[in-house]
């Protein structure tokens, strides 16, 4: 009869627990790669910008581009920070998907056309040139 009891108790509690665990899902799923450029979202969730706006973000971390891609086209995750060319994949390729772009901060760019030494490529105009040689 007691483990009749401890058997039904576990059981009792195990459903009490996975109600709390789905009354607590997060408003948003955001993925983050190991990149430099995910760092606010990561300062947002540590000082708990979010919750101060009232809503609970899941950070979900993912090492691999694909991985997150798949995250993203699967709807496991709500959003991702990724650049231009993956979003615009991702729509040809059929995934409901809203790009949402920022200016640079402080006029500085975050991404950058990086030549070798060798091309004598140093500048903007050195690219295009190059280019349209």
């Amino acid at each position: 009869m007691l483990n009749k009891v401890i058997i039904l108790a576990a059981l009792l509690a195990f459903m009490v627990m996975t109600a709390v665990a789905q009354d607590e899902e997060p408003d948003l799923r955001i993925g983050v790669l190991p990149v430099l450029n995910t760092l606010p979202v990561w300062a947002a969730d540590e000082e708990n910008l979010f919750e101060a706006e009232g809503i609970t973000v899941e950070i979900v971390p993912f090492s691999s581009p694909a991985d997150q891609r798949m995250a993203i086209a699967s709807g496991e995750i709500d959003g991702m920070n990724t650049d231009m060319v993956v979003a615009i994949n991702l729509i040809n390729e059929g995934t409901d998907i809203k790009a949402v772009l920022h200016d640079e901060l402080d006029n500085t760019p975050f991404l950058a056309v990086v030549a070798g030494a060798e091309t004598g490529i140093s500048s903007a105009d050195d690219l295009i040139a190059a280019l349209e040689a």
